[in-house]
C-alpha cells in the first residue's frame, strides 16, 4: 500500500513539471513572471513588396519586346531603386534587383551616345570647340542596336555638366525624336582656360541614379591662341601712308598684354580695309586673317576737313585740318566687335592740326591723334586685357 502511494506521489511532481506550449502560437512563455515575447513575422508585407518589384521587372521585358526601350530602363531602375531604398529587402527582392542591373548592362552595350555631325570633322574625328564661340553647342544622337538594326532613342534624359572648368549651361536635355540633345552655353565663366563639358544618359528615380557610365561623351573647349594681327590705315582724302605713325604708337601701348601682336604682311586697299573694320566675316576669312589668330586689332586713322585759314576777308598761308583715330577688336572668328576707341581733334575743341600747307595740317592732325590714342589706351589697358586674355594685369 505505501508502494503505491509513494509511486502516485512521483507521478503527479512528474506530471506537474510539464509544459504543453501555448495556446494561441503567437508567443512561447519561457517564465512566467518575466517572460521574453519573440514575435512570429508575419510575410504578407513583404510578399505584396515583392509581387510588386516582380511586376514591375516583368513590365519591363514587356516594354522591351513592344521596342519601348525609354520606358523599360525606367522600370527595371525602378527595381533598383525600390529594393536600394528598402535597405532589409529580402534575399529574393535583391535577387530580382541584381538581375534588372543585370539586364541594364546588357542594354549598354547595345547603346551608343555620340557626338553630332557638327563635331566630326571630313576624317571622322571630333573637334574641339573653342572657349570664344558659343553657338557650337555640345549635342549628342543617342542610339540602340536591336535585333532590327540601329534605331535612334526619343524621350531620354541627357545630363550636361563640366567637368573641367565652370559657367552656366543647361543641365538636362531629353532626346527629341531624332534622338538629340544639345546643351544651350550661356557663358564660361573663364574664357581663356579650357572647359570641358560631359553629356551623359542618367536616369533618376526618387533619390537613386543610375549613370550609364560608358556612354558619356566629353565636349571639349579650348582657349583662344594669344595671337593677334593689326591692321593699320592712316589716310589723308585719297593718299595713304604707306608707313603709319599710329602703328608703332599702339604696338608699344599693348606690348604689357600677354599676346603676341604682328602687324599685317600686306596691301589692304581702302575697301578691303572698311570691309574688316565692319566685321565682314568673308573679308577677314578672304583675308586669311582668321588662321592661328583669334583677334584682329584694327585702326583707322583718318584726317580730313582741311581747309586753309581766310582773315579779314584774305586767304593766310595757315591750312587747319581734323583727324579722328580709331581702334577696334574684333573677334577673328565671327567678326564681332569686342572693343572700340575713338580720339578726335576738331575745330570745335580748338585741337586741330595745323600747318603751312595742307600736307603738313594733316600730317600735324594725325600725329595728335596718334598721341591721344596711345595715352587712351594706356588708361584702358587693364579693360583690354581682359578682353582679350579674361586676365587681368
Amino acid at each position: 500500500m505505501k508502494r503505491i502511494v509513494f509511486l502516485l506521489i512521483i507521478f503527479g511532481m512528474i506530471t506537474g513539471c510539464v509544459s504543453t506550449g501555448p495556446s494561441n502560437g503567437d508567443f512561447l512563455s519561457t517564465s512566467s513572471d518575466d517572460s521574453i515575447q519573440v514575435p512570429v513575422v508575419d510575410g504578407s508585407k513583404s510578399n505584396e513588396d515583392f509581387y510588386e518589384l516582380e511586376s514591375f521587372f516583368n513590365d519591363a521585358y514587356d516594354k522591351l519586346d513592344e521596342g519601348n526601350l525609354p520606358e523599360a530602363i525606367k522600370l527595371f531602375i525602378k527595381v533598383m531603386a525600390r529594393v536600394d531604398a528598402a535597405g532589409d529587402a529580402s534575399s529574393e527582392a535583391r535577387e530580382l534587383a541584381k538581375e534588372a542591373e543585370i539586364q541594364l548592362q546588357k542594354i549598354e552595350t547595345s547603346l551608343t551616345l555620340s557626338a553630332e555631325s557638327s563635331w566630326i570633322d571630313e576624317n571622322m574625328i571630333q573637334i574641339s570647340g573653342t572657349t570664344m564661340n558659343l553657338d557650337l553647342k555640345p549635342t549628342v544622337v543617342l542610339t540602340y542596336m536591336s535585333d532590327f538594326g540601329r534605331t535612334v532613342v526619343a524621350n531620354v534624359p541627357i545630363r550636361f555638366q563640366f567637368v573641367e572648368g565652370s559657367g552656366l549651361i543647361t543641365n538636362i536635355v531629353n532626346t527629341d525624336r531624332f534622338g538629340q540633345a544639345s546643351c544651350e552655353i550661356a557663358r564660361f565663366d573663364n574664357q581663356s582656360a579650357e572647359n570641358i563639358i560631359q553629356a551623359s544618359l542618367v536616369f533618376k528615380e526618387r533619390d537613386f541614379v543610375y549613370h550609364f557610365q560608358s556612354l558619356d561623351k566629353d565636349f571639349i573647349f579650348l582657349p583662344p591662341d594669344r595671337r593677334a594681327t593689326i591692321l593699320v590705315l592712316e589716310r589723308f582724302g585719297d593718299k595713304i601712308n604707306e608707313d603709319p605713325a599710329i602703328f608703332d604708337r599702339v604696338f608699344n601701348s599693348l606690348k604689357d598684354v600677354a599676346f603676341d601682336f604682328t602687324l599685317y604682311n600686306g596691301f589692304l586697299n581702302p575697301e578691303q580695309f572698311t570691309r574688316v573694320y565692319g566685321g565682314d566675316v568673308k573679308a577677314i576669312e578672304e583675308l586669311s586673317l582668321v588662321e592661328g589668330v583669334s583677334y584682329l586689332v584694327v585702326v583707322l586713322n583718318d584726317c580730313y576737313n582741311v581747309s586753309q585759314v581766310e582773315f579779314n576777308g584774305k586767304l593766310r598761308d595757315i591750312y587747319i585740318s581734323e583727324a579722328q583715330a580709331t581702334l577696334r577688336i574684333i573677334r577673328a572668328l565671327d567678326g564681332k566687335i569686342l572693343y572700340q576707341k575713338v580720339v578726335t581733334r576738331d575745330k570745335a575743341s580748338n585741337l586741330h592740326g595745323q600747318g603751312g600747307n595742307p600736307d603738313t595740317a594733316a600730317r600735324n592732325a594725325l600725329q595728335a591723334a596718334t598721341i591721344d590714342m596711345e595715352n587712351a589706351l594706356k588708361i584702358e589697358l587693364k579693360k583690354i586685357n581682359e578682353i582679350l586674355t579674361g586676365d587681368t594685369p
